[in-house]
């Protein structure tokens, strides 16, 4: 239904955001835990950041802390996003990042099919980033507690 479609777009949409932001983040040297509290402490907060992080081990109960399993698999959600993209299209709707999602999702599904949509996180590293240790991951209690205060 056309509900569905555009309530997983949505979801695509802001899983993708964090998982770009995330990886960045992580790139430049943030902590993965750091970075969700603040995002849950601030306007970056949403459903995919506070109840199915898709970083392993931050939220017990999401498919990212059980090898991205059980969950919406990566197949389906490109499937909706895909679906999006045309209707939107068909009715003359100019949505690039349409287009751009559902390139991203296809790909993920093309890799991982069976995993759950928030994999994304992993399919989005930036090269070269890997589990090198991070500058911020050394960061005392009070130092964290200030980055959060002030986001």
């Amino acid at each position: 239904s056309a509900v569905k479609i555009c309530n997983n777009f949505c979801v695509a949409v802001n899983m993708l955001g964090f998982s770009i932001a995330g990886q960045t983040a992580k790139a430049m040297g943030c902590s993965e835990a750091l970075l969700s509290r603040v995002l849950n402490e601030s306007s970056g907060r949403s459903w995919c950041s506070e109840v199915h992080n898709p970083i392993p081990g931050i939220v017990d109960t999401a498919p990212a802390s059980n090898n991205y399993r059980p969950g919406f698999q990566a197949r389906h959600m490109a499937k909706d996003v895909k679906l999006f993209a045309d209707a939107a299209a068909n009715i003359g709707m100019a949505s690039p990042l349409a287009s751009e999602v559902s390139d991203a999702y296809k790909s993920l599904a093309d890799r991982n099919p069976a995993l759950d949509f928030s994999s994304v996180y992993s399919h989005v590293a930036i090269p070269g980033t890997g589990e090198a240790e991070r500058v911020s991951d050394s960061l005392e209690d009070e130092e964290e507690e200030e980055i959060v205060r002030s986001a």
